[in-house]
């Protein structure tokens, strides 16, 4: 299976996979991606209304194979 590496970035923080994973198919790897996005959004709700989550999917040559970017624009309305 193909070997992927994953890269997150909370907008204060940046998690590098250094292992990586393997998957089935980029498109598999594409999905848990989004998914980690969301899921660290979820954990990592904002201090602040404005917020950007970046993920980046390399292939096994280290190769960006994809670029997501999860925004979370919020504020209270009156």
């Amino acid at each position: 299976m193909p070997l992927f590496f994953f890269e997150l970035d909370d907008g204060l923080r940046r998690f590098d996979d250094f292992e990586g994973s393997e998957h089935a198919s980029a498109e598999e790897a594409r999905q848990e991606l989004v998914g980690a996005l969301a899921m660290l959004a979820k954990d990592e709700l904002p201090d602040g209304n404005i917020r950007d989550f970046r993920g980046v999917l390399r292939d096994h040559s280290r190769k960006v194979v994809f670029n997501a970017t999860l925004s979370l624009r919020s504020g209270w309305v009156e």
